[in-house]
């Protein structure tokens, strides 16, 4: 094994320790003995080796970092010195024109209280027509429903007919139903009184059972 030149102090000295150890040592035992330390000096020179070359690696990222720092805080630096001037002269010409300004933003301000109000009275308006218009809507799908339904029912004397017929029969579930469904489509009839008479008998000849 070809042996490295050594430039770190630390690892002369073993070296030097070494030889000196294998200088005493029987002849016999000695190649044994100088394998297994050449190994060991070996992987101690890999190992400071690739210590110090992570070393130096971190030692150039800190020292990349530290001029990007500097660089950052001289031109930080610079920028509030900038702005420091450019707000001595800003205050400086404006100095004749806060009055001016707090007058136009107090008339901003009144004008925008106004246009909130306004805001507010038409959205209440919009509010209105949609309600409005929801009910309207409602009333126009029942209605539609109800024109349905009743197109689809008997004849008003017919489904009153029925209905008593079914009631006089004894036939009381039948008839309140028909009864219900006289008062519910042709509720401003002259019969719907009588309708609304007997689904009470109905209901109390239920009761009583």
């Amino acid at each position: 094994m070809t042996m490295q030149r050594i430039s770190n102090p630390v690892l002369k000295g073993l070296v030097l320790t070494v030889a000196l150890y294998l200088a005493a040592m029987p002849a016999y035992g000695a190649s044994k003995e100088i394998i297994q330390l050449q190994t060991q000096v070996q992987q101690l020179q890999e190992q400071m080796a690739t210590m110090k070359q992570s070393f130096d690696e971190r030692m150039g990222v800190m020292k990349n970092l530290v001029e990007q720092n500097t660089d950052a805080a001289n031109k930080t630096t610079a920028a509030i010195k900038t702005l420091q001037d450019t707000l001595q002269k800003q205050q400086g010409d404006a100095s004749g024109r806060v009055d001016q300004l707090s007058g136009q933003i107090q008339a901003l301000n009144d004008t925008l209280d106004e246009l909130k109000v306004r805001l507010a009275k038409v959205s209440k308006q919009l509010e209105d027509m949609q309600a409005s218009q929801q009910s309207i809507a409602a009333q126009q799908q029942a209605a539609q429903e109800q024109q349905k339904a009743q197109a689809q029912a008997p004849p008003p004397d017919v489904l009153y007919a029925n209905a008593l017929r079914d009631y006089n029969g004894g036939k009381n579930d039948l008839a309140s139903q028909e009864f219900s469904d006289y008062v519910k489509f042709y509720p401003n009839t002259d019969l719907a009184g009588n309708s609304y008479f007997y689904l009470a008998e109905l209901q109390f000849r239920a009761g009583k059972r």
